[in-house]
């Protein structure tokens, strides 16, 4: 009988700037190849613009530019389209990734919490953080990426 301790769950992972970053799957909708963007006049710095997805308007951010990272040295890849809720108001985002890796499974006592103490990265974007393969890899808190202001900006 598997108990809340040993329960697993799925992961995609995805490399940023040399970093592996992973978000839990429930949060994704799909991955899709880099695509052309219209730009929106007065946009917040880190929005790239928007983009068609199956006929509905998809905001894409600059994972970059949203975290903080030097500009990227080759272009970015591909776009993950992620589902966020605030307040009740569901809405797609697409964020920015060099390479889309893998998804695999952790088991909550794998994750460790991050150390918010001269951390590199605001803490609040991290969930937790597991080693995998000898490698760090940040578990993004999907809900605390974008502020809920952000998230109105971006859907009206």
């Amino acid at each position: 009988m598997e108990t809340e301790q040993n329960k697993t769950s799925s992961y995609l992972s995805f490399t940023l700037a040399g970093e592996l970053f992973a978000i839990h799957v429930d949060y994704v909708i799909k991955i899709m190849e880099m695509t052309t963007f219209t730009k929106i006049p007065q946009g917040p710095p880190y929005l790239l613009g928007v983009t068609n997805l199956t006929g509905s308007v998809l905001p894409v951010i600059d994972s970059y530019l949203k975290f903080g990272f030097d500009p990227p040295q080759k272009e970015q890849s591909v776009i993950i389209v992620l589902n966020v809720s605030f307040n009740g108001k569901s809405t797609e985002i697409g964020i920015t990734a060099d390479v889309a890796n893998e998804v695999f499974e952790v088991s909550k006592e794998e994750i460790k919490p991050y150390p918010a103490l001269g951390s590199k990265y605001n803490a609040e974007y991290i969930k937790g953080v597991i080693n995998r393969e000898n490698r760090f890899v940040l578990i993004l808190n999907v809900e605390k990426l974008f502020s809920e202001d952000e998230i109105n900006d971006l859907i009206q």
